[in-house]
């Protein structure tokens, strides 16, 4: 070969050996190792090209390592821009926590509501922080009323009290509720004060208490209270109900259940067996624990 003869000196991330080709003899060996090595560049894997002697083939590929390596950048940042978009729920989540103990130690919140109110975060968002308000903003009106019914529905199509009702009367009353959420030892319903609606347990457990602080029964998953004294006692309630654990009530306002519920036959036949049977455990227990006492009392 002549001492004009033009050399390319490429090195690729897969070896640390240099190699030499003359770009002046096309050959198909070399058609074959020049391929690879714009293939190697698209990936941005050539490191080093000689410049000494430019010729159109190591312009060509110092054109594709250039391109190779802004492709991996550009990769590479969207990569990230979809591990950040997935976990943006979760970041947003641990933000807001940390804005939560903030306020906290500045107002000087004894631990136990700290720890009540942490609490009812993780349980509300499931470390998955977002807006209702924000994503329901942006729809309209039959479109979020779609959302609240399928939402519902899904709970209230569970509840034992309904499974002989017709579909179109459930997603009334799934679209007329309205859902709360309670953490364990919050007073639901107190005795003694004025019904105004009944509800329905989405998830969790309540306890049902009488109003000299007995124990009667637990209630869970697709059962439902308040109906007592929305039927046989003029709209006074008669025991407590207390949450045992975090709990998702979904509520039926006093209107929603006159025009819903006691226009169905079926459904107020089923309620009325039922708290009837209720309330007489409930007098039952009263009158035991009335008897008790004035034992207790002769005694003394």
């Amino acid at each position: 070969m002549s001492g004009a003869e033009k050399e390319s000196t490429f090195t690729s991330s897969g070896s640390s050996q240099y190699q030499k080709m003359n770009f002046d003899d096309v050959t198909v060996e070399h058609n074959c190792i020049l391929s690879e090595v714009v293939i190697l560049a698209l990936f941005g894997t050539v490191i080093n090209v000689d410049f000494h002697n430019f010729t159109l083939g190591k312009f060509i590929i110092s054109l594709c390592a250039i391109v190779g390596v802004t492709y991996n950048i550009y990769l590479l940042v969207e990569i990230l821009n979809i591990i950040k978009t997935i976990q943006a729920p979760r970041s947003k989540y641990y933000e807001v926590i940390n804005q939560l103990e903030a306020y906290m130690q500045k107002k000087q919140f004894p631990m136990r509501l700290q720890n009540r109110l942490k609490f009812f975060y993780e349980k509300n968002f499931r470390k998955s922080y977002y807006r209702e308000d924000k994503i329901f903003e942006i729809l309209s009106e039959p479109l979020q009323r779609e959302i609240i019914i399928n939402t519902n529905q899904l709970f209230v199509e569970k509840v034992k009290l309904f499974r002989n009702v017709s579909r179109s009367l459930v997603t009334k009353i799934a679209g007329s509720c309205k859902c709360e959420k309670f953490l364990p030892n919050d007073l639901i319903v107190k005795a003694g004060s004025v019904a105004d609606c009944m509800c329905f347990i989405a998830s969790g457990t309540v306890c049902v208490s009488a109003t000299n602080g007995r124990e009667l029964w637990h209630l869970e998953d697709g059962d439902y209270f308040g109906e007592v004294a929305l039927i046989l006692r003029n709209n006074q309630r008669v025991a407590n109900v207390t949450a045992i654990e975090f709990c998702e009530i979904f509520i039926l306002d006093y209107a929603k259940f006159k025009k819903y519920v006691t226009t169905n036959e079926t459904i107020m036949q089923n309620l009325t067996e039922t708290a009837d049977l209720r309330l007489k455990l409930m007098l039952l227990a009263e009158e035991e624990q009335r008897k008790s006492l004035s034992c207790w009392f002769a005694l003394k």
